[in-house]
């Protein structure tokens, strides 16, 4: 009766441990698979919504960036949880937060060298389940 209950217990542990796997393998595709839809879809969105403001941006109106981005997250507010355009000093000069703006996107890196078209950060603790794509504007070029 004890060598039944060791290959039961086997079979469990053998069933458990290739359900984890399962797991593991299934978590890390869905996750390449959303980060390569975040380097297509939203990145070319933000890089539209960069060309649209970037004269704006140049005549510092700021109450018209503000209307632009607030109107952007109207239309993509599934896919979208905030837009924050900050100058080259990290100042703020629009956002849509309604409150205060959560310290930890305030302190992102968003410093670009020549070569990077844009970054993508997951590691927001303030904003679970958020990722933060960064584009520069560099002087209307993209």
């Amino acid at each position: 009766m004890k060598i039944k209950y060791k290959i039961t217990a086997v079979f469990f542990i053998i069933i458990v441990l290739t359900s984890y796997l399962d797991y593991k393998l299934l978590s890390n595709t869905v996750e390449d698979l959303l980060l390569k839809r975040l380097k297509t879809a939203e990145v070319l969105v933000g890089q539209s919504l960069a060309f649209n403001i970037y004269r704006l941006i140049i005549e510092k109106e700021k109450e018209e960036v503000t209307a632009t981005l607030f109107k952007e997250i109207g239309i993509r507010n599934k896919e979208l949880k905030y837009l924050l355009v900050t100058k080259n000093d990290g100042e703020v000069f629009a956002h849509t937060f309604l409150t205060d703006i959560p310290q930890a996107v305030i302190h992102l890196d968003n410093n670009f060298s020549e070569t990077d078209d844009y970054k993508i950060i997951n590691q927001i603790e303030e904003l679970p389940d958020t990722y933060n794509i960064s584009l520069p504007i560099r002087e209307g070029i993209l």
